[in-house]
């Protein structure tokens, strides 16, 4: 309900505002001050509560000023980094206060005080934990080598250090250092269940004594392992890999990697793909290695192009053998070219 009266009361009860009184303006008319229970309105809005009657031209104080100002420079600052972080949260910390200082001074706000020290402590716990995670970061990114890893394998796909640390500080997740002749894993006899990236060093690979690959730095050590064996399986490794040099890898364990991998859908793809092309870089590895009896490489691509006359004219009369079965009668020579030009 609405009172009328000829003198308005100030736009706050106690203490005094530095706002004028509404019949210091130059009203002629009469301006009432609506009642709300025991509330009463902090303005000159008539009786209806529909508009203002009265603008003002600019809100006393410079604080207020200064205060949206910071705000205008914090919602500018764009990025994700944590430089970006600090800087939004320091300039909250800065707007906010101004607005306190301008509740304090100008405005006489107690609620005003109030939430903006509630934003500015919201702002100066999230600058607390930012600057410790960024320290966090910059200490595991010092240590063996993950910051050259880092930039080397998951920085070319855009993974932020953030999410690269919490891959190396995951449950199962160890470095381990190796000297020269040490075994990482025994044939037949070690279980499948990690898989090691070679941080520094060399080694080799071995399958009952005799030589297959090498595996150097910043490349996956048992990924066709990894790749063939199933989460619940007992599978050992075919191979003996043991360490050429002095050798530092970090390993995952296939529980904690496969846990972590199902909360970032976008890594699990960036790890799937770097462990399937480093089993294809093997693979085409030990294939230079397998020679022909007339000197020649295979040429896993096109084997039947690549194939030497010799091979093919072997491989029919294989086919023509195995179509040639006793009690049967034989191929007469058209079927025989036919079967020749099938078998090419």
């Amino acid at each position: 309900m609405a009172a009328t009266g000829v003198e308005v009361a100030p736009r706050g009860d106690t203490p005094g505002s530095i706002f004028p009184d509404i019949t210091t303006i130059g009203y002629s008319e009469i301006v009432t001050t609506t009642e709300v229970g025991n509330f009463s309105s902090y303005g000159p809005r008539g009786d209806t509560w529909e508009e203002c009657i009265y603008w003002f031209k600019t809100m006393p104080g410079s604080f207020f000023q200064l205060g949206n100002l910071f705000l205008l420079m914090m919602f500018m600052a764009g990025g994700t980094s944590v430089t970006c972080a600090v800087f939004t949260h320091f300039l909250g910390i800065l707007s906010f206060t101004s607005f306190i200082l301008w509740a304090y001074i100008d405005a006489c706000s107690l609620d005003i005080m109030c939430w903006s020290g509630v934003i500015i402590l919201v702002n100066l716990i999230q600058l607390i934990i930012t600057c410790r995670r960024s320290r966090r970061i910059q200490n595991i990114m010092g240590k063996d080598g993950m910051g050259h890893l880092h930039s080397i394998r998951f920085s070319p796909f855009g993974v932020p250090p953030r999410l690269f640390v919490e891959l190396v500080t995951c449950k199962g997740c160890e470095i381990t250092h190796m000297e020269a002749g040490q075994n990482y894993a025994t044939e037949n006899k070690t279980p499948i269940d990690k898989i090691s990236l070679l941080l520094n060093g060399r080694m080799k690979v071995l399958c009952n004594g005799k030589f297959l690959h090498y595996i150097t730095q910043d490349t996956f050590i048992d990924s066709p392992e990894w790749t063939v064996a199933e989460p619940d399986s007992t599978r050992s490794f075919k191979v003996t890999i043991t360490s050429d040099a002095a050798c530092t890898y970090i390993s995952w364990k296939r529980k904690g990697l496969i846990a972590l991998l199902s909360k970032h859908k976008s890594l699990k793809k960036i790890m799937y793909a770097m462990i399937a092309k480093d089993v294809t870089a093997k693979f085409y590895d030990l294939n230079d290695r397998c020679i022909t009896e007339r000197g020649f490489r295979y040429d896993i691509r096109l084997p039947c192009v690549m194939s030497l006359p010799e091979d093919v004219e072997k491989r029919n009369k294989a086919f023509v053998a195995s179509h040639s079965a006793p009690g049967t009668p034989g191929l007469d020579s058209e079927d025989h070219q036919s079967t020749t030009q099938q078998a090419a």
